[in-house]
Order: structure tokens, then sequence, then C-alpha cells
């Protein structure tokens, strides 16, 4: 390979990966104001809940609201955690890799870091958990008034 195509290559992969990070950022911002709207959500509802006797399917729907605004905004910060877990395990790639070059094994390392599963099952709970929560709250407004 001659040097225009290494330096090419290099500023593609430049590009890249100044891509991949601005939409790690940008998706974790976005998770945070979802998980920052979820709690105001949950202390005005434990704030402003009246004392007036309710029916049983009211009650069921505000204690399922309640619950499910809960299990998303603590399956929403677990699932934060994971870029962190991410770049902890790039990172120890990275030293390994160093130290292997720099006892003479040559050979080019491939890194494919993929999120473990519980990270997966936790994404999918917070997103299941606050629509299922949003829905759970438009309906107890609607059956309450």
């Amino acid at each position: 390979m001659n040097n225009e195509i290494k330096e090419i290559l290099k500023e593609n992969l430049s590009i890249i990966e100044v891509i991949e990070s601005k939409k790690s950022e940008l998706h974790s911002n976005w998770i945070k104001n979802i998980i920052t709207l979820l709690v105001g959500l949950l202390s005005i509802l434990v704030a402003f809940k009246s004392d007036k006797p309710e029916t049983e399917l009211i009650h069921l729907l505000f204690s399922l609201t309640l619950i499910l605004l809960g299990l998303s905004v603590l399956s929403g910060v677990v699932y934060l955690y994971n870029a962190i877990d991410v770049l902890n395990r790039k990172e120890k790639f990275h030293w390994e890799s160093l130290s292997k070059r720099l006892r003479g094994n040559q050979e080019i390392l491939e890194t494919s870091i993929k999120n473990k599963k519980i990270f997966v099952f936790f994404s999918w709970l917070f997103y299941i958990s606050s629509v299922t929560s949003v829905i759970c709250l438009i309906c107890y407004g609607i059956i309450r008034n």
C-alpha cells in the first residue's frame, strides 16, 4: 500500500472516530434527558396524589405507572453505565495490544467490543417501561376524569 492510500485511510478512520464519538455523546445526553423527565414525572405524581378514594382500576393504573416510571429510571441508569463499561474494555484491549507489540508480537489484533447482554436487556427494559409508563399515565388521566 502506498503512502497516499494510507493517508486517505487514516483520514477516513479519523472521521469515523469523530462521528462515533459524537453519536455516543448525543445518545447518552438523550437518555439523560429522558431519565430527568421520568424522575420529574414520578416526583409530581407522588407529590400531587389526591387523598380522595379511588376505584380499584384507578388505583391499579396509578400504582402501575409509578412502578413503571421507577423501573424506567433504574434501567436507564444501568443502561447509561454501558458507555463506561465499553470504554473500560476498549482501554483494556488497547493496553494488552500495546503490551503484546512491545514484546515483539506484531500481529494485527481486531477490536470488536460488543455490548454485554445485561446492558442490552436493560436498554430494552428502559425503552419498554418508559413507553408503557406513559401509556399507563395517559389511561390513568382519561379514566380518572
